[in-house]
């Protein structure tokens, strides 16, 4: 055994880069001091700079973009209905599943969609 018991063997955890993540704070702090650090114009800092000026100036993009890098995407679920009313779809090819796609949407939407599909079975040259 490579190591005493109870030493661990990974002392400095799984520390994994995040360099975008670490920029973001860097500029982040240096704002909050005042103070604007020089860096090249092509750095990562510097494309996080600008960011933050678009974010600053009301572009929900460059919000966006900081959050995300910051705090990770939100999870996104999708659920069915309800527990006996699932959403569920099957795989078919051509007019069927067409039809099988509006009357899911028609399903989930609460609206009627028939009308979409006869129009959308007619040739161009009925139209």
């Amino acid at each position: 055994m490579p190591w005493a018991p109870g030493q661990s063997g990974n002392p400095g955890g799984n520390r994994t880069k995040k360099p975008i993540r670490d920029a973001i704070f860097m500029e982040l702090a240096a704002a909050e001091e005042g103070r604007e650090d020089p860096v090249p114009k092509r750095s990562l800092r510097m494309a996080v700079r600008k960011q933050l000026e678009k974010a600053g100036n009301g572009d929900l993009a460059a919000l966006q973009f900081l959050a995300e890098r910051m705090e990770g995407k939100p999870k996104q679920v999708i659920v069915g209905d309800g527990e006996e009313d699932p959403i569920a779809l099957m795989v078919s090819r051509g007019e069927e599943a067409r039809t099988r796609i509006f009357e899911q949407l028609s399903r989930i939407g609460g609206q009627v969609v028939s009308g979409v599909i006869e129009d959308t079975n007619a040739s161009d040259e009925d139209k």
